[in-house]
């Protein structure tokens, strides 16, 4: 079979391949990946058309992209093999589901081996028995290609496939061998390699690939051709193997080879422009969009924005308030003048600290929050609860009934002055609500908020969690606080809820 290999120049090679794929349709291929890593001109990938062609399958224009940054080589030549050293020795690739993510990776690797003699590549994935799979998967093209071409193994320089579950490998005649092993560190100490390749990354728990890490990634110090490949979609936490490359490459993308098809968080997963431009499979037609459809429907919008727009979640790493809106709600505290008020008190969840909050809504609709006291401990909120109440009999209080909270209330209800009617549990609905009112009001610059230095401090501490189908506030680690934010948040909400006229009532003095 005569072999002909793709441009040097891949942008060329990425022209063809988008000529290739919508010659007859006159359609325009505009996905395009996010963070990619500088690809020095002249940049051969004639390795990955050769994996191509033994798997019986075309590069797509996304593959171009992938195959010119794993192929793309530094100025530095290794002595033995006169080759010149890759470029990226940590490779990451993150791409949408049904988008030639493995395949595209199984075709470098199978043109290096071939090309290059005594080429050592071993391949895992998120578990052995899917690592075999996807191995195999490739195995049955490349053999579906020969009797195609009516040709043997040994045709293509190879011996007959090794197959035993969890110990698959194919073998050169010029010394080259790809293997497979479980995604344990020990299992990559037997054999030094050339390539390690860890598929589907982002399914590894983060506990076990930092062992993972820890026991393959120096394996590579002495390999001249090294390269380690990472790729995958998004996991469910931002850690792990895969995160931590992700965050590397985007962050350096002249120091770690990443190509990263994704959208933004901001993006609207609905909208089906976000869909073209950042699933590379289904604008070259490798998926219909009918089916990416009815995927939204089974997966619901968060699942969908992870598989197919590699959406990471967000978690305890993500910071939920965003900081310029933050610091354009920043008002001067002022005396409360005939507002229609709530109270809100919201305790740390070790008893740490206590924040008591009110909230009002304008005349023109715009809430606004002001730390009335914040103070180590929860004891206190009883005696000034009861104060505040004297003070103004028609005041509300509100508060999420969990942990210290639920003691305060149960506290206040037992002073013989307070009326308890004026006491009011919210849902852990109401509290999702108020958090995403905060938000939009901050995100719209409705809300104006009295500088704190115990509300900023919340603000910048406070990140997201989820219970059931609820977002709710959360916190970087235990000994933070985040009270004063989450008593805004549910202040906001019951204030915004109530759109009451305004009554002629005076508040305590500010604290805080």
């Amino acid at each position: 079979m005569t072999l002909t290999a793709l441009p040097a120049d891949y942008e060329a090679a990425i022209a063809e391949a988008v000529d290739r794929v919508y010659r007859d349709a006159g359609l325009t291929f505009d996905a395009a990946p996010r963070w990619l890593s500088p690809v020095p001109f002249g940049t051969d990938i004639s390795a990955a058309s050769l994996g191509a062609s033994r798997m019986g399958l075309p590069l797509t224009p996304q593959g171009v992209h992938i195959a010119a940054m794993l192929e793309a080589k530094s100025t530095r030549c290794d002595p033995v093999t006169g080759l010149f050293r890759p470029l990226y020795e940590e490779a990451t690739v993150e791409i949408p589901r049904r988008s030639t993510k493995t395949t595209t990776i199984q075709m470098v690797i199978l043109g290096r081996c071939e090309s290059i003699p005594n080429y050592r590549a071993v391949s895992t994935a998120q578990d052995g028995t899917r690592a075999s799979q996807f191995f195999m998967n490739m195995v049955r093209l490349m053999e579906a290609q020969l009797r195609r071409e009516g040709l043997e193994w040994a045709d293509w320089g190879m011996k007959q496939p090794y197959r035993s579950q969890g110990r698959e490998y194919l073998e050169w005649f010029n010394g080259s061998k790809w293997w497979v092993v479980k995604p344990e560190s020990g299992a990559f100490r037997g054999e030094a390699a050339d390539c390690m390749w860890f598929d589907e990354a982002g399914e590894l728990d983060p506990e076990k690939s930092e062992d993972l890490v820890a026991g393959a990634f120096p394996l590579m110090d002495t390999r001249p051709l090294g390269q380690i490949i990472i790729s995958g979609t998004p996991g469910l936490v931002r850690a792990g193997v895969f995160w931590d490359a992700l965050s590397r490459g985007r962050k350096d993308p002249e120091a770690y080879g990443i190509a990263d098809y994704c959208a933004l968080e901001s993006d609207d997963v609905l909208d089906e422009t976000v869909w073209w431009l950042n699933h590379p499979g289904l604008a070259c037609g490798l998926t219909e969009l009918a089916k990416v459809r009815r995927n939204l429907e089974k997966l619901g919008p968060a699942q969908f924005a992870r598989e197919y727009l590699c959406v990471w979640p967000a978690d305890s790493a993500t910071s939920a308030i965003n900081t310029e809106e933050w610091a354009d709600a920043q008002v001067d505290p002022v005396p409360f003048d005939g507002q229609d008020f709530d109270l809100t008190f919201e305790c740390h969840i070790h008893s740490l600290y206590a924040s008591l909050v009110a909230t009002w809504v304008d005349a023109d609709g715009e809430p606004h929050g002001q730390i009335m006291d914040f103070r180590p401990g929860t004891d206190w909120l009883t005696g000034e609860l009861t104060r505040a109440q004297k003070a103004h009999p028609r005041v509300r209080f509100y508060y999420d009934a969990i942990g210290a909270n639920s003691a305060v209330a149960l506290a206040l209800q037992r002073v013989p002055t307070f009326k308890p009617a004026a006491l009011r549990p919210v849902t852990m609905k109401e509290v999702a609500a108020g958090a995403a009112m905060l938000n939009n009001a901050l995100a719209n610059r409705t809300a104006h908020i009295a500088a704190s230095a115990s509300m900023t401090n919340a603000a910048e501490n406070v990140t997201w969690r989820y219970s059931g189908e609820s977002r709710l506030f959360g916190r970087k680690n235990a000994s933070v606080d985040v009270s004063g934010i989450v008593g805004l948040s549910i202040g906001f909400g019951m204030s915004l809820g109530r759109r009451e006229k305004k009554r002629h009532v005076r508040a305590a003095a500010v604290i805080g």
